[in-house]
This record gives structure tokens, sequence and C-alpha cells, in this order.
């Protein structure tokens, strides 16, 4: 069972900052020191390009290496991994639902990679760690998030049997999410340069 936890900043939609508009959060809120001041990768998590998504996180340490054979107890160390379940919490404060860390989203069978990537598309999102098919991802309306992480995590968080409780409880709830999903694509010309996403 290949199963992470990324700990991201809280927005609504994950699928760009546009523009300023006033009242509106326009960088991801939480989510560490860089948010304070610039919008974070994360912001384009749940974008569809050309049929994937391309998901930013952070590792323990300001790391640049993601330890894919440690973290997921493989035998030799390998360059990426898939089949990958890439859950993302983000903290509910100062957010419409107020406290708590909770579920946003998650991706499906994805792939995720030792080195940070580097796009090569025109997305706007420069960097990833995680990829995939945009029909495996999920991104729950800001009012459904209601699964609230009780345990802790700071960045990042990797299945380990005696976690494995824990796990099956994240996993749980995604297996028998049936609620919306407000992770729809976006046609780049029509976008409404006056709405936040």
């Amino acid at each position: 069972m290949y199963t992470m936890l990324c700990n991201i900043g809280w927005l609504k939609y994950y699928q760009g900052c546009y523009v300023e508009v006033e009242g509106e959060y326009q960088r991801p809120l939480n989510g560490g020191r860089w948010n304070k001041e610039n919008v974070g990768w994360e912001s384009e998590n749940f974008y569809d390009f050309d049929g994937y998504c391309y998901g930013c996180f952070n590792l323990p340490h300001r790391g640049e290496i993601l330890n894919i054979k440690k973290n997921f107890g493989l035998n030799h160390e390998v360059s990426e991994l898939d089949g990958v379940t890439v859950i993302f919490v983000a903290s509910a404060n100062d957010s419409p639902l107020g406290q708590g860390r909770r579920i946003v989203g998650w991706y499906r069978n994805a792939t995720i990679y030792r080195l940070l990537q580097e796009d090569g598309k025109d997305s706007g999102n420069d960097y990833y760690r995680a990829k995939a098919k945009a029909e495996d991802c999920i991104l729950v309306p800001e009012y459904e998030r209601s699964f609230v992480v009780t345990h802790g995590i700071r960045n990042t968080k990797y299945y380990k049997k005696e976690w494995d409780a824990e796990f099956r409880e994240y996993l749980d709830y995604i297996e028998n999410y049936t609620k919306g999903d407000i992770f729809e694509p976006f046609d780049d010309e029509n976008i409404d340069v006056g709405k936040v996403y």
C-alpha cells in the first residue's frame, strides 16, 4: 500500500490565483512561511493540464530529495514510484471552516518523484513532486471538508504498518466519499479574470 499525506496551504479551488479581489485570500492560507508573502506552488494542484494534475508539496527541513526507498520500504532507490495515493491536507485556520487540519483532496494512482520536477508546461506551476491523471483526482468542495486529521503531520507522512489504523481511516474516507467534486477542468480561453479560482 503506497499512501502518503502531504500538508499544503488552504485554498478553495487549487486551480490558480489569477487576480487580486478584495476580501478573498489570494495565496494559500497557512502551509508555511513561504505562503505569507508568495503564492505557493500548491495553488495549482488541481489544475487540469492536458488531462493531468501536477501536485506540489514541501518536504521536511526544506528537503530537496524525496527518499522513496526509505519512506516506502523499498529495497533499492528509485527515481519515481507509480501507484501512490497522495492525500492533501491543509489547515482550515482563518478559512470559512475555522479550525482543524482537513483533507482537501487526493490523487489516486499517482506517480511521485525523488527529485523536484520542472513542469515544462505553460500552466504557471513551475515545479511538481506528484503527477496523476485528472480523472483520478478529487478536490473536496470547501464547505464539505469535514474530515479533520487529528494525528500529527508536519510536511509529509507515509504509510507504515504501525500506523495502519490511522491510515485506514483516511483510505476509508476516500473510498466511501460520494459527495461533490468541484474539480472541473478550466478552458484557458474562457477564464473569468474577475474571479478567483
